[in-house]
């Protein structure tokens, strides 16, 4: 079991890795569909940017705001400190 320190510093770690590699996957991209039009570049050359959203508070990976990098029940627990906020119901 992971606490929820060691979740957050991994969290940190894989959005600096994500944040160091944003230009050159960016590149890679452009190259792709420039190059991959005109038959030049195979498509599995293209490196992947996936990463995962973790609640800051609970360590959840489910159900999260990206506004607010909370998950959904964090977000019911503490509504009234948050700004911006309404509730509603249908």
């Amino acid at each position: 079991m992971v606490s929820k320190l060691q979740k957050s510093k991994i969290e940190k770690q894989r959005r600096n890795i994500f944040k160091t590699s944003e230009p050159t996957r960016r590149y890679y991209k452009f190259l792709k569909i420039n190059a991959f039009s005109l038959g030049f570049m195979p498509v599995h050359t293209l490196p992947k940017d996936r990463h995962k959203n973790y609640c800051l508070v609970s360590g959840s990976a489910h159900s999260i705001y990206r506004r607010f990098r909370l998950s959904r029940h964090q977000i019911k627990k503490y509504f009234a400190l948050i700004t911006g906020l309404k509730l509603s119901s249908w």
